[in-house]
């Protein structure tokens, strides 16, 4: 090894002890929430207004990490960053709040969506945190923080209770399993209920 490819492969080890150090700086304001999730996820987060009488993706993701509402509902356009921008929720409330979560999909497919982001992000992100490989059936970090992604059928929401709920594509959903996708959040010591639901309309 070159005396010039050591000094690289130091300062690049140091890059990296110092992005690992910032990962666990916890964001307290929206542009702080935004940086971090450009430096950590690789999204550029829109937060300007086009409607006035819209949200931003951005104000839906404050929203959903600083938990302002404990009921949220986000209406997008399809491949309008719903999904996606829950999966992050869902990560970060892991992350910072070791959080339980329950993600379910209206149907297979938006299941399956939701889950290779969380996924993705999990193994780029916090990779070396991780409890045990990722599964839909269980994603879990060392500190507890764990998620749940499944598909809205009667059976899979009878089963699991978190404090955190997402209902993916709400409007897809067959109605008795979103009712019975209600008694899904529960209240823990440490966790207050959080519900967010997505849907194109």
């Amino acid at each position: 090894m070159t005396e010039a490819t050591s000094q690289q492969t130091k300062r690049l080890q140091l890059f990296r002890s110092i992005k690992r150090k910032l990962r666990s700086v916890r964001p307290q304001t929206t542009d702080e929430l935004l940086k971090y999730i450009k430096a950590f996820f690789g999204l550029r987060v829109p937060n300007k207004r086009v409607c006035p009488e819209h949200s931003t993706p951005g104000e839906f993701i404050s929203d959903l990490f600083f938990e302002k509402e404990s009921l949220i509902l986000a209406i997008a356009n399809r491949s309008g960053y719903k999904t996606l921008l829950v999966a992050i929720g869902n990560v970060l409330d892991m992350w910072f709040k070791g959080a339980g979560i329950i993600h379910a999909g209206a149907i297979q497919v938006q299941a399956n969506k939701g889950y290779s982001y969380v996924k993705q992000f999990c193994e780029k992100t916090f990779g070396d945190e991780l409890a045990f490989p990722p599964m839909m059936s269980r994603t879990q970090f060392k500190n507890g923080g764990h998620i749940e992604v499944a598909p809205m059928t009667m059976h899979q929401m009878a089963g699991p209770h978190e404090p955190k709920v997402r209902r993916d594509e709400i409007d897809l959903a067959k109605p008795d399993a979103l009712e019975q996708s209600i008694g899904m959040a529960s209240e823990t010591e440490t966790a207050a209920i959080s519900i967010v639901d997505i849907s194109s309309r």
